[in-house]
């Protein structure tokens, strides 16, 4: 939506996107999180229709006292895991990732357009940026 919608609309927002997608693509090897999961997993759930995370059943038995395995799928069920792909990573913590990731440089973005900094990752002010976000969320916090 940032590069597509956004950046039509305002020529801070498209300085700011044409920055960040400059980042990304010169950096690639900064961003595997980016280029391995969240776009891959994106075309692969929007132009195949595939998704690649799938329930991996667990074969340890929780520390019940006095519980056999048996009795405790029983009871409880079976556990499962979600993995993501043939490496088989969870795919909560993968996505708990995805999701801070994606935080970071939201928040990157967003006190970019709101301080008028076109280039925030160009002008290595990307860290300070976050800070800043991070600084008026507690502020806003701590007021409330």
């Amino acid at each position: 939506m940032l590069d597509k919608i956004d950046k039509k609309r305002d020529a801070v927002i498209s300085a700011i996107s044409d920055d960040f997608w400059k980042e990304l693509r010169t950096n690639r090897a900064y961003h595997p999180l980016f280029w391995d999961f969240i776009d891959k997993e994106r075309n692969s759930v929007l132009k195949l229709f595939e998704l690649n995370v799938a329930p991996l059943t667990c074969t340890y038995r929780p520390f019940l006292s006095g519980l056999t395995y048996a009795e405790s799928v029983q009871i409880y069920g079976e556990h499962q895991e979600l993995v993501f792909a043939v490496e088989q990573e969870d795919a909560i913590e993968l996505a708990e990732r995805a999701h801070d990731w994606w935080d970071h440089h939201l928040r990157v973005i967003e006190t970019a357009w709101a301080l008028g900094v076109r280039q925030p990752y160009s002008s290595d002010r990307e860290r300070e940026l976050a800070q800043e976000s991070y600084n008026v969320e507690h502020n806003m916090i701590d007021e409330g």
